[in-house]
């Protein structure tokens, strides 16, 4: 890990390290000494996950967003298109001039 920056970690490669930090806790591995180095490089990469998670629910929400979008401009272009013709066809619908 000492060749990437550690805020530059894939959420993965974050997620992987916390869950060896935890079970070294876990497993009393951890000398008293380093145990407070353990707590904050976990607090940390907690952030970073929230932060990465919370960017990918973002964009997932935008481009939802964006299909649901062109799904009413769609949709509603054929309506129209659908009240155009029933307009035309309708014998009962009375076609009057402006």
């Amino acid at each position: 890990m000492a060749a990437k920056k550690k805020d530059n970690l894939k959420y993965g490669e974050a997620r992987e390290r916390l869950e060896a930090i935890l079970r070294e806790i876990e497993g009393n591995e951890v000398d008293v000494d380093d145990l407070g180095k353990q707590v904050k490089e976990a607090a940390r990469l907690i952030q970073l996950c929230r932060k990465k998670l919370e960017k990918t629910r973002l964009e997932v929400e935008k481009v939802v967003g964006e299909m649901n979008l062109e799904e009413a401009e769609e949709s509603g272009a054929s309506k129209v298109a659908e009240d155009q013709e029933e307009d035309e066809t309708d014998p009962d619908v009375e076609s009057t001039p402006f």
